[in-house]
């Protein structure tokens, strides 16, 4: 997770509980990044995706795709893909995905892991919302 950090973001709700966390992520090789709250924050709680933002420096040539994993913590039988996008169709240098719903809830073993194999060396910038539950 070399250039990963967490931070939290602030209550974007007024006068309420809710807390957005942010994880941020940015790189100019091959990205293999993991978000697990539980490691990251220390606590043991169910949480909940609601939204990535990825950008790249240039529209990436070679044909790869950028892969966010649902890594469930019972096993890989049991790991969903929540995106895959070949970046080069269309020249993509900025991706904004909304989640949240309720099959967006993962367990406190669950991560999330984002890869993009990154031949044409573009320089990224990860942003991965998410709260606890």
């Amino acid at each position: 997770m070399a250039g990963a950090s967490t931070k939290i973001v602030s209550e974007r709700y007024p006068n309420t509980a809710r807390v957005i966390y942010e994880f941020v992520a940015t790189g100019a090789g091959a990205m293999a990044e993991s978000l697990d709250p539980t490691t990251e924050l220390g606590v043991g709680k169910n949480w909940k995706l609601l939204a990535i933002f990825l950008k790249m420096s240039a529209a990436p040539t070679t044909s790869q795709n950028f892969v966010a994993t649902r890594d469930r913590g019972n096993g890989s039988a049991y790991d969903t893909i929540a995106l895959s996008q070949d970046l080069s169709v269309g020249g993509i240098t900025s991706l904004e995905l909304e989640f949240g719903k309720d099959k967006d809830i993962m367990k406190s073993t669950d991560c999330l892991t984002l890869a993009y194999t990154n031949t044409d060396t573009g320089t990224w910038g990860l942003i991965v919302l998410y709260e606890l539950l």
